[in-house]
């Protein structure tokens, strides 16, 4: 993330990790230190909105640059991107005056997942300004490793890949990279929600990848869509609760702006539609710690823990 230096400038300061870990004991008994992650949608607003304010935003919209500060105090290992990550039509020159300003740091930690195209845009300024992180295996979803979890990025823009059903090109390579990998600890994460109590955000086209997860193992969904804060039971596809379920994060408060509430769905163990801030994860090696943390002066949160199955 840091440009590097001409010989004949100072020398970088060490990081707050690199620091401890050259002051850190030598002894065999020394706890390691878990990878830790952060999760957001719905980032960086439109740069002609009249909130927009130079990058600053106001109170309630265009806090992109507020979020990016949470991701860099927290100094994660990866950024999970959860889709609109743009607003509002996604240009590649919107993303160089918006999101690269602000979540742009951390591109070269990042794992990003397609958003909704709208009306009269495209993925296009998705794909450029991303490039191979958006498809490393030149397909529009994919997985990757961070310590000892396999991590999954689908895509929720189901009519636009050849559906999310069973013998779907989506369906069947993911059926295919959840056995590959069976035995660890597994987590997804797409843009549209499969549960969400703002009714526009929650869609059943995604069930049978639901149920793929859910067969698999896997502990976690991340999604962004809805502007808000959402944490679910873990829930079967029907959206029952079940010890053998998947447990969802609705985390749209990267910054662009937030929504109310429609509803309450029956799943629901925690959720905020006040407060922008960043999901952060701690996977360790059999069990994971979840924290919400908000932009500076918002006072809600959230955590809490689950073990691997």
């Amino acid at each position: 993330m840091r440009p590097s230096l001409a010989p004949a400038e100072p020398a970088p300061q060490p990081t707050t990790r690199e620091k401890a870990a050259t002051s850190a004991p030598e002894a065999s008994s020394e706890k390691p230190r878990w990878p830790v992650v952060v999760a957001a949608g719905d980032i960086a607003c439109d740069p002609r909105a009249p909130t927009f304010n130079d990058g600053l935003g106001t109170f309630d919209s265009c806090r992109q640059g507020l979020t990016a500060e949470l991701v860099e105090r927290i100094d994660p290992d990866a950024v999970l991107v959860l889709g609109d990550d743009q607003y509002d039509d996604g240009t590649f020159r919107d993303y160089r005056r918006s999101y690269d300003p602000s979540w742009g740091k951390f591109k070269r930690i990042s794992h990003p997942t397609p958003g909704d195209p709208r009306a009269g845009a495209s993925l296009n300024g998705y794909y450029r300004y991303w490039d191979r992180r958006a498809r490393p295996k030149a397909l529009p979803w994919y997985s990757f490793s961070i310590g000892d979890w396999h991590v999954i990025s689908l895509n929720s823009n189901c009519g636009a890949v050849g559906g999310c059903e069973p013998g779907s090109p989506q369906y069947d390579w993911l059926r295919a990279d959840l056995a590959a990998h069976s035995g660890g600890c597994q987590i997804a994460f797409l843009h549209e929600p499969v549960f969400s109590s703002t009714a526009s955000a929650a869609t059943k086209s995604l069930d049978s990848l639901w149920q793929a997860l859910a067969d698999a193992r896997v502990e976690v969904l991340l999604s962004g869509d809805a502007h808000n804060y959402e944490r679910f039971r873990k829930q079967d596809a029907g959206g029952l609760p079940t010890p053998d379920g998947v447990r969802q994060f609705v985390v749209g408060t990267g910054g662009e702006s937030l929504t109310p509430f429609t509803k309450r769905s029956p799943g629901t163990a925690r959720r905020n539609s006040t407060t922008f801030g960043v999901l952060k994860l701690t996977l360790r090696a059999k069990s994971y710690r979840w924290r919400f943390v908000p932009v500076p002066g918002a006072v809600f949160g959230d955590a809490g823990g689950g073990a691997c199955r």
